[in-house]
């Protein structure tokens, strides 16, 4: 078996990982080429993850970045009403991969519904930052959004293998 099995279909035909739905929302459309491994990555085992693409702010209008950033902020705190913010941030909490499989299984287990959010050019406004149960980092670089995700489901492909005891990761 080349990949680790489909995450498990619950009732009503939802595939989900445990209890806990997870999504990324997205401030910026990715090139198409990392939009194609990011669909490959999540079609193959993490069918029940959601890929939410929100429109950037308009950076026209005289609007300062403070301001855009908190046009931002809005949209993602609607998209992500009732659900635990995974803020990705450069400055944030540096996971081994066998951690961050630890922290999804724990969330998993627990039956919250995780938001991974990545923010736009601007990053993420302070408020979505403070507010989220956990900012993390994929690398101490800036990297491009569209990276970002795809790195991130990558991860998360991973730590499911992880914990379907999957070959794939090998530490």
């Amino acid at each position: 078996q080349d990949r680790p099995a489909p995450l498990a279909a619950q009732p009503g035909g939802e595939e989900r990982l445990g209890d806990g739905r997870m999504s990324v929302a997205h401030e910026q459309r990715a090139l198409q080429g990392q939009a194609d491994v990011l669909g490959d990555l999540a079609g193959a085992v993490l069918n029940g993850l959601e890929v939410v693409e929100l429109r950037p702010a308009p950076r026209d209008g005289g609007r300062t970045a403070s301001q855009i950033l908190e046009a931002e902020a809005a949209r993602i705190a609607a998209t992500s009403a009732g659900r635990r913010i995974v803020a990705l941030d450069e400055r944030g909490e540096v996971l081994t991969t066998q951690r961050f499989a630890e922290k999804l299984a724990q969330w998993r287990d627990a039956g919250i519904d995780i938001d991974f959010v990545i923010g736009s050019a601007d990053g993420l406004a302070a408020n979505i930052k403070k507010s989220a149960a956990t900012v993390l980092a994929l690398s101490a670089l800036t990297l491009p959004h569209g990276l970002a995700r795809v790195l991130l489901v990558e991860q998360l492909y991973r730590a499911h293998s992880l914990a379907t005891g999957h070959p794939y990761h090998r530490a």
